[in-house]
């Protein structure tokens, strides 16, 4: 019981990651509005804060007609990120255990 508890704490902050990431990206392309003015401005400004400086790096990509390379490095390296991130905190929450 105690490694499942570990478990989903290490993997909570990406999975959210890659679903608003997902959501906000879907929103994005599907609607006919500029992205900072449309219904996925949230998700973006959320992700663009969340993954800084990722996020500016992948985001000038993109504006450098590299689209796929950009998203995709926001969102493996984003996730990764916060992969790492879930892992060390877990580790400082967690005790270490003496023998």
């Amino acid at each position: 019981m105690h490694g499942a508890r570990n478990f989903s704490r290490l993997i909570w902050f990406p999975v959210v990651h890659a679903i608003l990431f997902a959501f906000t990206w879907t929103i994005a392309f599907t609607q006919m509005q500029p992205l900072l003015d449309g219904p996925a401005r949230w998700g973006f400004a959320i992700l663009f804060i969340a993954d800084f400086p990722i996020s500016l790096v992948a985001f000038s990509a993109m504006w450098d007609e590299r689209l796929i390379l950009g998203l995709s490095l926001w969102g493996a390296l984003g996730t990764a990120w916060w992969c790492v991130l879930g892992w060390w905190l877990d580790k400082r929450r967690t005790p270490a255990i003496s023998h």
